[in-house]
């Protein structure tokens, strides 16, 4: 999942670091992702990729936090 999530963010033109995804430490995505509207871009991309539908309660950017959170949550849905 960490892939496709860092695929979304290039393919929106959010670039994130790749020292960031080589190690196991998490970081906050809201360091990168400057707005909502990005965050919107982003979470319809995943949707896209996935071929799902997030449900509100993860779509909030101020609950959008760690990265691998995100990721966890994404699994989480994609495999209900």
């Amino acid at each position: 999942m960490d892939k496709l999530v860092k695929e979304a963010l290039d393919e929106v033109g959010i670039i994130i670091p790749s020292e960031l995804f080589e190690g196991s430490d998490d970081f906050d995505l809201k360091d990168y992702i400057q707005d909502s509207l990005e965050f919107i871009s982003v979470i319809l991309k995943i949707e896209e990729k996935l071929g799902i539908e997030i449900p509100e309660e993860i779509l909030s950017f101020d609950e959008i936090t760690s990265f691998h959170g995100f990721c966890e949550a994404l699994s989480a849905i994609e495999n209900e």
